[in-house]
Order: C-alpha cells, then sequence, then structure tokens
C-alpha cells in the first residue's frame, strides 16, 4: 500500500511530534508499505540526515519529501499547496496526518478525486487552544470565533474520515460524547526497542526517579519535583528541553 504522510513541520525536528512522527513512518514502511513523508526543509546548515539524527537504520521504501524553501510568512501556504496537490494527484492509496487543518481541507475534496483520509488525534483542538495561553503564561486568548472554527473542524474530520486514530480510549471517549459514535482505532505512542534487550537490576542505594521529556509547564514535571522531595532518600533525574525552550 502507498501512504503519503503530511507533517508540516521542519526536519528532522528534536521535539517529539518529530520523532513519533518519523518512527510511525519507519514502522508502516517496515511492514511493508511504500511510505512517503512530506515536510518542510530542514533549517540547519548544512541540513541534517534523519536516520543518523534519530539514530536509526534504513528501511526500504520509506522515502523523505520536502517542500520547496521559501520565506517564513509563506511556509504554511506552500506546505498547504503542495500537499493538496499531492492529494489531488492520487499519488498515494491512503493519505495519514496528524495536522488537523491539513485533514479539514484535504477532506473537502470530493472522495472520487482523493485518496482515503487517516487522522491521527492528538487532543481536542479548541481545548488545546484555550488552555495554551494559561500553561504558558500568555495573555493571548484565542477569540470565540476562533474556538468555534477548531471545533467546525474537529466534527468534519471526525465525521468524514475514512480512519481515526486517537492515542488513548479516554480521547476516542470524548470525541465520541461531542460528535456520536463512529469506528476510532486506538493506538497509544510506543518505542523502537533493541533486537537485543538486557534488563539488569537498578544498583544498591537511594532509588533514582527518572523523567525524560521536554519542560513545557503543562508537562507536570513541577509535580515529579514536588513527588520526589517527598520520597526518603531518593534522587532525581530530569532529561529535557534544548537551547531555546524550556530549559536543557
Amino acid at each position: 500500500m502507498r501512504l503519503l504522510y503530511l507533517a508540516d513541520i521542519r526536519f528532522p525536528l528534536e521535539r517529539a511530534n518529530g520523532i513519533q512522527t518519523f518512527e510511525t513512518c519507519r514502522a508502516l514502511a517496515a511492514r511493508g508499505h511504500e511510505v512517503t513523508l512530506l515536510v518542510r526543509p530542514d533549517t540547519s546548515m548544512p541540513a541534517r540526515d534523519p536516520w543518523f539524527f534519530y539514530g536509526a537504520e534504513r528501511v526500504p521504501g520509506f522515502t523523505i519529501d520536502r517542500i520547496a524553501s521559501v520565506p517564513e510568512s509563506m511556509r504554511r501556504a506552500c506546505y498547504v499547496t503542495t500537499a493538496l496537490g499531492r492529494v489531488i494527484a492520487r499519488s498515494a492509496d491512503v493519505v495519514f496526518t496528524r495536522d488537523l487543518g491539513l485533514a479539514s481541507l484535504a477532506l473537502g475534496v470530493p472522495r472520487r478525486r482523493r485518496p482515503a483520509l487517516v487522522y491521527e488525534a492528538h487532543g481536542y483542538a479548541p481545548a488545546v487552544s484555550q488552555e495554551l495561553p494559561r500553561l504558558l503564561g500568555t495573555s493571548a486568548r484565542p477569540s470565540p470565533r476562533k474556538l468555534a472554527r477548531l471545533a467546525r473542524r474537529e466534527g468534519r474530520v471526525w465525521r468524514r474520515a475514512e480512519g481515526y486514530v486517537t492515542l488513548t480510549s479516554a480521547h476516542r471517549s470524548e470525541l465520541v460524547a461531542r460528535f456520536g459514535p463512529r469506528d476510532a482505532a486506538v493506538v497509544p505512542d510506543g518505542t523502537r526497542l533493541p533486537r537485543v534487550r538486557r534488563f539488569e537490576p537498578p544498583p544498591a542505594g537511594p532509588p533514582t526517579v527518572g523523567y525524560a521529556g521536554h519542560l513545557y509547564p503543562w508537562k507536570g514535571v513541577d509535580l515529579a519535583i514536588e513527588a520526589i522531595a517527598g520520597i526518603q532518600d531518593s534522587r532525581g533525574l530530569i532529561i529535557g528541553g534544548h537551547d531555546g525552550g524550556f530549559g536543557r
């Protein structure tokens, strides 16, 4: 099967969504599908090799295509135009994306002129848009018009997408309650494990509680620190963030 994965991100990307996108495409290709990932160019000079960047072995059938390099103000428009051109050209049997805006636009193309579309939901867009200013400590609040527009997109994609994926059963239940029942798969995020794994008992001494991930305020790292402080003779190890982000 030919799969076109649409991800409007610079690539490779050090954040979790870049890793998850890469690993999803890689896993689908490893199962024998012909996968094309359409992304934006890398902003690093020289451009980085995604396979080396993510420490992965190359898989036959996985192609990474990049749109043309354009000024920042034109990036979204250029990506959307290129992506919709691929959709209308039916260059794949299935289009896969976690981009709500792209999914909604693609579903505006008559079914006879496009491949089947699978949308992977990572959150209810109006709720995310409403909560982000509080979580980031900014004053910019989404307008009621924007929230209504996002809710309409969510409903359209839920009703019309040929395939729908959520990461948790709780999210699927929330969408059913909002928009009515439909078939939707629950596929939790996984991880790539080495072929040979060796488990060793932890070293003697105080327990170490670890966290690996970004340091966005909503990740709850502050709660992890409070919990570690409440455990007698424990140690904490936090790995996350990046230069220019919320810590390192």
